[in-house]
């Protein structure tokens, strides 16, 4: 495979101009590319003994990127899977429609009969119910825990495609282990350092989660401590963050000396991996174009039987 472009921000009038252009001609290439990948998925229903189940949190802007990736998820996968999916309020009837066609029997949560079940639990002027409605990141750290149908909560962004079985994400979504998994981030990426963090609480953080990709005890999550700490500062003053359901995924999970684990280093966030020796790869950022002008593209030339 050849090297992938990362982007980087553009300087002045000229390189922005640039940058424009190269973006569009690049999103064009993409939209190709998803369509020829598109004709070829086949419907995937549920298979009636699951193993474990597998959530996704979508959005109309990226709705063909996570379908695409829930659907080379199940298509590589050796464990039946029960793909659940959430949303953050933008998905339309035909989008809905698409997804209940191409994964029958699956489990699909709009974003309204959440709210109603979040609300009625948490009461209305709970903090949790407060952040849910500012920062669409906390359906990953409380809708999907919260609404499991199992002891264990797993989860994948939209934007990590599946090459291969990912065989430790799935033992560990299938396990009873009481401990957490995680892909592992570049560096950590959360609110404050991992030091300043370990001064306010008294404990040491678990570096580099990245909550991207997780596999957590459902009981590692208390919701009771949440509530608390966003109606404390620091926490309260970074709602809006993307950086702060990271943070409290790590802060959560590794309360009371619970133990936290990194996922191999082949599922690590890494901007040149080759997708030919990695099980998935994350399109963070800087590289979605990856996600297809790479990943798809070699899933094309490799094929998927």
């Amino acid at each position: 495979m050849g090297t992938l472009s990362v982007d980087s921000s553009q300087e002045g009038f000229f390189g922005k101009a640039v940058g424009r252009l190269i973006r569009m001609v690049r999103n064009i290439k993409r939209d190709r590319v998803r369509t020829e990948v598109m004709k070829n998925m086949n419907p995937l229903p549920l298979n009636p003994v699951v193993d474990c189940e597998v959530s996704y949190l979508l959005c109309f802007k990226d709705f063909d990127m996570g379908m695409i990736a829930a659907w080379f998820l199940l298509r590589f996968s050796t464990r039946k899977i029960k793909l659940r999916f959430f949303e953050d309020g933008s998905l339309t009837e035909d989008q809905w429609i698409q997804l209940k066609t191409l994964f029958p029997g699956h489990d699909f949560l709009p974003r309204s009969e959440v709210d109603m079940k979040i609300e009625a639990h948490f009461g209305k002027d709970s903090n949790i119910v407060k952040v849910r409605k500012q920062n669409p990141l906390f359906h990953k750290l409380v809708d999907i825990p919260f609404l499991s149908q199992t002891g264990r909560a797993t989860y994948s962004d939209p934007d990590i495609l599946y090459f291969t079985d990912p065989v430790d994400l799935l033992n560990a979504a299938c396990s009873d282990s009481e401990i957490s998994y995680f892909n592992r981030d570049m560096e950590s990426s959360y609110f404050y350092s991992t030091e300043i963090l370990k001064e306010m609480l008294g404990r040491t953080i678990p570096e580099r989660i990245n909550a991207g990709m997780y596999s957590v005890p459902v009981s590692s999550l208390d919701f009771g401590k949440l509530e608390k700490y966003l109606g404390e500062k620091p926490f309260s003053d970074f709602w809006k963050s993307w950086r702060v359901e990271q943070t409290l995924f790590a802060v959560l999970t590794s309360e009371n000396g619970r133990e936290v684990k990194w996922l191999p280093e082949s599922y690590d966030v890494e901007y040149h991996k080759d997708v030919t020796k990695v099980p998935c790869k994350h399109y963070v950022g800087w590289i979605r174009h990856g996600f297809e002008l790479e990943g798809l593209r070699y899933l094309l030339k490799k094929g998927w039987g």
